[in-house]
This record gives C-alpha cells, sequence and structure tokens, in this order.
C-alpha cells in the first residue's frame, strides 16, 4: 500500500528562545519541501588495494522548501521574522521535529503516538 506524503510531517519550533517551545506544522502555503540527508563519506584506498574503502562519517541535513506567502501561518510568520532580522549565528537556532506516521507498527495504532526525531537546525 502506498501512503500519502501527509504522513510525514514536519513542525518547526516557533519559540527556541522560550523555556516552552511551541511547534508550527510546516505545511500551509508548503508546495515542495524534501528533506535531504546528504550523507558524508571518508575515502581512502591502500597502496596494496584495487578497491577503495569508502566509510560513513555523518550527515549534513537540509530541507529546502517552495512556498506561497500565508501570512497568518506560524511557521511563515517565524521564518519571515528571521529574514527581516537577517538572523545568523545561534540567533538562527531551532529546531524541527520529524514525525513518521507511516510507522503505524512503532506507533501501535493509527491514532499514534508516532516515532518522530528532533532535529536542530539553522533556518
Amino acid at each position: 500500500m502506498s501512503e500519502k506524503r501527509s504522513f510525514f510531517l514536519m513542525m518547526l519550533n516557533t519559540t527556541p528562545k522560550e523555556t516552552a517551545a511551541s511547534y508550527a506544522t510546516v505545511g500551509d502555503g508548503v508546495t515542495e519541501l524534501t528533506v535531504n540527508y546528504n550523507p558524508q563519506t571518508s575515502t581512502e584506498q591502500f597502496i596494496h588495494q584495487d578497491s577503495a574503502t569508502t566509510e560513513l562519517t555523518g550527515y549534513q541535513p537540509n530541507a529546502p522548501v517552495t512556498a506561497q506567502v500565508v501570512k497568518t501561518d506560524p511557521a511563515f510568520q517565524f521564518v519571515n521574522g528571521l529574514r527581516k532580522k537577517r538572523a545568523i549565528g545561534s540567533d538562527a537556532h531551532t529546531d524541527v521535529v520529524l514525525i513518521d506516521k507511516y510507522d503505524i507498527d512503532a506507533a501501535g495504532s493509527a491514532e499514534g503516538p508516532f516515532p518522530a526525531e528532533r532535529q536542530p537546525v539553522s533556518v
């Protein structure tokens, strides 16, 4: 059975400097969003080997977004605020939570709770 794209959700922390996080669903106005994990590797080939060995050393994920403006959307308001301030360094830091509604077996039911991963990000 093929699942819908709506089964993979991204939530953006719109209050990263606050004690209690507020998360907004990234979706209103968004026409394209792909999470690219960008695996980082290290390759070595010793003089006595015919083939090199590649080791996975980490990831450098990014998630380009194509969207239309929805002024009332909290995720848009947060990102647009960072743009207006020209935020850099820690001022551009927040986190996202990726929710995997595909994994109903891990959730126990179609109602959840669903597996999720939290990722610190720079916007």
